[in-house]
């Protein structure tokens, strides 16, 4: 049975915020702050540098950018992510969490999400 219009829309925006963090941790392994750092809300770029700061993985004065080439580079001495799992979507409105597994790391990650001006942004991890 062919799906409707209205449940192949919803299907499609319940994925897209779990394509925005699958892109995110691509742009992590990859090394590309730009783009990673382009798909974080301001929130979550000040609690992931909170974080590395004080697990020492950067300066408190790093960019963006530069926080994403260490952390890309810490992700790479471990073997990468590996395969990633969307486990759990939930949307409501412009926020969701995704659930998901990694492969390499064995772990089970909640990310929130916030949808701005269309795109769907890592808000943080709960």
């Amino acid at each position: 049975m062919a799906q409707s219009a209205e449940c192949a829309t919803s299907s499609a925006l319940i994925k897209k915020p779990a394509l925005a963090v699958k892109r995110f941790m691509a742009a992590v392994e990859a090394g590309d702050g730009v783009t990673a750092c382009s798909l974080l809300t301001k929130r979550a770029e000040a609690e992931a540098k909170a974080d590395f700061v004080e697990i020492g993985l950067v300066d408190a004065d790093a960019s963006c950018p530069e926080m994403i080439q260490d952390l890309s580079e810490a992700v790479a001495e471990m073997g990468g992510y590996g395969t990633i799992r969307a486990r759990t979507i939930v949307v409501n409105g412009n926020k969701a969490k995704v659930k998901l597994t990694t492969s390499a790391f064995n772990t089970t990650e909640i990310h929130r999400l916030r949808r701005v001006s269309g795109t769907w942004l890592l808000d943080g991890n709960s």
